[in-house]
C-alpha cells in the first residue's frame, strides 16, 4: 500500500530506507542475546507531499507489542534535550508554525518534544498518539494513549 494513511493520495513518494531495523525501538533485553537476535527488517517509508506525512507503508500493528521492557525516556541526557530545542526551533522556523498551526506527532512517547512545540507556539491544535504514553509534561490533555 502506497496510499497516504492521513489523505488518501496515491502520489507518494520514497523517502528513507531502513536497512536490517529492529521491529520495535527501546526494548530492554534481558541479555545481549536476546537483542542481537530480536526480529529485524527492512522499511521503505514513504512521504505524501499532499499532507507531508512520512509514513511506513508496511506497518503492521499485530506484530508491535508494548510491554514493561520498553523504555523511550532518552531525556535523561543533557545532548537529547538540547537536540529537541534545536529540533523544535528549526522546524517552528522552516514550517512557519505558529499559534494557529496544526501539530500531529504519531508515536511520540513520553510527550517532550510535543510539550516544547506547545511551549514556543503556543498552538491549541496538538495532538499526540502513543500506547505507551505515561502522563509526563501535563499532556494528558493532547495526548492519547492508543494507535493512530
Amino acid at each position: 500500500m502506497n496510499k497516504c494513511p492521513l489523505c488518501q493520495s496515491d502520489q507518494t513518494q520514497f523517502f528513507l530506507h531502513l536497512k536490517n531495523a529492529p521491529l520495535l525501538l527501546n526494548i530492554l533485553f534481558a541479555t545481549e542475546e536476546e537483542a542481537k537476535t530480536t526480529e529485524r527488517l527492512n522499511i521503505d517509508f514513504r512521504y505524501c507531499p499532499s499532507c507531508h506525512f512520512v509514513f511506513n507503508p508496511e506497518f503492521c500493528e499485530a506484530k508491535v507489542h508494548y510491554s514493561k521492557s520498553y523504555n523511550n525516556n532518552q531525556l535523561a541526557s543533557q545532548y537529547y534535550q538540547k537536540y529537541i530545542d534545536k529540533l523544535t526551533d528549526q522546524l517552528i522556523k522552516d514550517c512557519h508554525l505558529n499559534s494557529n498551526s496544526r501539530i500531529i506527532e504519531i508515536g511520540c512517547g513520553n510527550g517532550y518534544f510535543l510539550s516544547q512545540l506547545r511551549q514556543k507556539v503556543k498552538s491549541k491544535q496538538i495532538v499526540g498518539y502513543d500506547p505507551a504514553y505515561n502522563d509526563q509534561y501535563d499532556m494528558s490533555d493532547v495526548i492519547h494513549k492508543t494507535y493512530y
